[in-house]
């Protein structure tokens, strides 16, 4: 990826999750909505400490801009976009 986010916007990657129906069926990434959950990428000079790279965070689905580069997908959001990180139990 050859993109640097400015301030406070961080450069997320998408997380693809497969989804089931309740009967079992897998949903396809048409069926399903896209996913709220990424990783980042890259990170701004004024987000938080707390926001390293590799680490997996929450946002609203329809927050952030798409971005492409090299073919791959990216959104960019801003700090404040952010509900929560995920960590591992």
């Amino acid at each position: 990826m050859n993109i640097i986010p400015f301030r406070d916007m961080l450069i997320v990657k998408r997380l693809d999750r497969q989804e089931e129906s309740k009967g079992g069926v897998l949903l396809t990434a048409g069926v399903s909505e896209k996913p709220s959950e990424g990783k980042v990428l890259a990170v701004g000079n004024k987000v938080s400490d707390s926001i390293k790279v590799n680490s997996t965070v929450l946002f609203n689905k329809f927050a952030g801009a798409i971005i492409e580069d090299n073919r791959e997908e990216y959104l960019i959001l801003r700090e404040e976009d952010l509900y929560g990180e995920r960590r591992e139990a």
